[in-house]
């Protein structure tokens, strides 16, 4: 085991809402419509007295359904955690670096959130798709003069 490259110095929820579908019918199997799923993660420089960079990851997700889609339920769930960069390089890596693993980190969390409350409602628990936040980085294309 080695430390990870960022540490995840505390986590919040800013919002959670959960709506039963009363139309929902467990007998024609849950549609998950990607349409109707959002996940969008916002990353921003966190103001730091002394020490290594903090940034500050929102993630977002929310799930609103079709009337006419056969999913138990609605719901939304802000997450922002805070994070520490082991060894910083320059502000655009680790931007980058902070959005895949911390969003990646605090989607984990979510997920099991939203099993936990969905477990409590009048129909079985959703399990969130997994999903990845990696995007190959885009090279930066030559000045020309």
């Amino acid at each position: 085991m080695k430390p990870a490259p960022i540490s995840l110095l505390e986590y919040f929820a800013t919002d959670m809402a959960l709506s039963a579908n009363p139309l929902y019918d467990s007998s024609k199997g849950l549609e998950l419509k990607d349409a109707e799923y959002n996940v969008d993660v916002r990353v921003d420089a966190a103001p730091s007295e002394s020490g290594p960079a903090r940034w500050q990851v929102t993630l977002e997700i929310g799930q609103q359904t079709a009337p006419e889609t056969n999913f138990p339920y609605s719901f939304r769930l802000v997450l922002v955690g805070f994070f520490e960069v082991a060894r910083p390089s320059s502000p655009e890596q680790d931007e980058r670096f902070v959005k895949i693993q911390g969003a990646s980190v605090l989607y984990g969390m979510a997920r099991e959130i939203v099993r936990a409350i969905t477990g409590r409602g009048p129909h079985s628990p959703v399990m969130l798709p997994t999903v990845s936040f990696y995007e190959p980085a885009v090279a930066s294309s030559p000045v020309e003069n």
